[in-house]
């Protein structure tokens, strides 16, 4: 792969805007530093707090503008950020290109989720490109994802990326130079699931309904648990501090540790700090002369100190 950053670029032919879109937590952040590295634009967009981050780099010669959108769930916006998203992709943005390719961010442990807004995008008929981002999770979890049979379905390509490895980066720049030249297909029986659900429901609800009926549909078949998943070293620990048993036990031997250890950490701090407050006391009681003002002193607020004083090394071990 002939891939640079925007120091090497050159400007041999006209940049095409790309944008990155997705679900928040997606892995999406992580792909445009593996494609662009440090974004060259950072800013706010027009009359919005909502941050704007673009990217440059170079492919095969071509120059390729990559936008960071914000992270959305769909394209019915309720916050800023999906207003911006939906405005960008919609070529509504002031001094934001219509985008040439959108690349979606679907996280591959979670399909199903991430698909709904997958399926909106295909239905504006922009050129699209599926990024299937956490592969090394989804790997890890035992899930497994027929590829070739999922861009059959979506009628668009996908691409399998492990962005913190470069895995699949090549493999995805090459489907985005190749995306503006063929117009993905609609989301086929969506309609249909939409005019099958019951009248009886809202309209965000039956359109709700009606994709993730469609989702069902292109995911059957396509995703399936392989036996082979492997626990993390963090997941044999919880398992076993959390056993009905076993974590009953190391929780009551846990508790008896630290309250012992306190009192016996804390004894002698505690002894050297009652040393040094008869100490002050005494010293007090030999310069100050006899009378209210130095019983008020001694007996109440050096004692007072005194007495709140000793419990330090108790409450500071209990706590850090």
């Amino acid at each position: 792969m002939n891939t640079s950053h925007a120091a090497g670029v050159q400007n041999q032919k006209t940049p095409l805007t790309v944008v990155l879109l997705g679900n928040p937590n997606t892995g999406k952040s992580t792909l445009f530093t593996a494609l662009a590295g440090i974004p060259t634009r950072v800013g706010n967009y027009p009359g919005v707090t909502v941050e704007e981050k673009i990217g440059q780099f170079n492919h095969q010669g071509q120059v390729i503008q990559l936008i960071d959108l914000p992270g959305t769930y769909s394209l019915s916006p309720k916050s800023p950020d999906e207003i911006v998203a939906v405005n960008v992709l919609c070529g509504k943005m002031p001094g934001v290109p219509v985008p040439d390719c959108v690349v979606v961010v679907a996280d591959a442990t979670n399909l199903e989720r991430n698909l709904y807004l997958s399926s909106q995008i295909l239905e504006l008929g922009l050129p699209t490109v599926v990024a299937l981002s956490l592969c090394d999770v989804a790997d890890e979890k035992g899930i497994a994802i027929d590829v070739p049979l999922l861009a059959a379905r979506l009628g668009c390509p996908v691409v399998r990326v492990v962005a913190p490895q470069r895995e699949g980066i090549g493999t995805l720049c090459d489907c985005v130079l190749a995306a503006p030249a063929r117009l993905p297909a609609k989301p086929s029986g969506l309609n249909a699931d939409l005019a099958a659900i019951s009248a009886g429901h809202s309209q965000p609800a039956r359109e709700a309904m009606a994709r993730y009926a469609w989702i069902e549909r292109t995911l059957d078949g396509v995703v399936r648990k392989t036996g082979a998943a492997t626990e993390s070293f963090d997941a044999h620990i919880d398992a076993f501090l959390t056993h009905r048993i076993w974590g009953t036990l190391i929780f009551v031997a846990t508790m008896l540790l630290v309250f012992t250890s306190i009192f016996w950490l804390a004894t002698p701090l505690m002894d050297l700090i009652a040393a040094g407050m008869d100490a002050v006391t005494l010293l007090a009681e030999s310069i100050l002369p006899a009378g209210a003002l130095s019983s008020l002193l001694i007996n109440g607020v050096l004692a007072g100190v005194g007495g709140v004083v000793i419990f330090i090394p108790q409450i500071a071990m209990l706590f850090f």
